[in-house]
């Protein structure tokens, strides 16, 4: 869907040239590759390393769950033959209890990473979008696409590598991280 407008959006911007005099040998048009962006930039690594922290810190503590959960299961398998039927079944109850607090544990955890890489790209995209704009203005560049949405583009108006000092220049500046 995504490559589908700017396919169109291209179309369309190229067949208004015509009507507002200009022709495509006067456009300066550029392009950049967005994971490039995301995997070569300081922004794009700090966005990864936040999301990655987060989904380590969760999986300890989930780990460390389980651990309670299969160090009480351990237990009454040693203590199994000294039990009471009665003491088995409520402690299988308790094991069956604390495994779903695991399970939903895990599921609260897999949401909340959710919304941490939603909110982590929101703020990746809102510092790039800045970045291209004031490169696009500075550098006079009438168009700046995103590769993905491309059919052909020679090497030639790949700004990407441009794109990514400036936004390095910017990070280290301190820039909205």
């Amino acid at each position: 869907m995504r490559k589908t407008a700017a396919s169109i959006l291209t179309l369309f911007v190229l067949a208004a040239l015509p009507v507002v005099g200009a022709s495509a040998a006067d456009l300066k048009i550029g392009y950049i590759m967005v994971p490039r962006l995301l995997a070569e930039t300081k922004f794009g690594q700090a966005a990864a390393r936040e999301v990655r922290d987060k989904g380590a810190s969760m999986q300890k503590e989930l780990n460390s769950k389980l651990a309670e959960v299969k160090d009480f299961e351990d237990d009454v398998r040693k203590r199994a033959t000294v039990l009471s039927e009665q003491e088995r079944k409520r402690a299988a109850e308790e094991i069956e209890r604390q495994m779903r607090e695991v399970k939903r544990l895990q599921e609260d955890f897999q949401l909340s990473l959710q919304r941490t890489e939603t909110a982590v790209m929101g703020r990746f995209n809102h510092q790039f979008e800045k970045i291209i704009r004031a490169y696009g203005a500075d550098k006079n560049y009438d168009l700046v696409l995103d590769y993905s949405g491309l059919v052909y583009g020679s090497s030639t108006p790949d700004i990407t590598d441009a794109v990514i000092a400036e936004a390095d220049k910017a990070f280290e500046a301190g820039g909205d991280r």
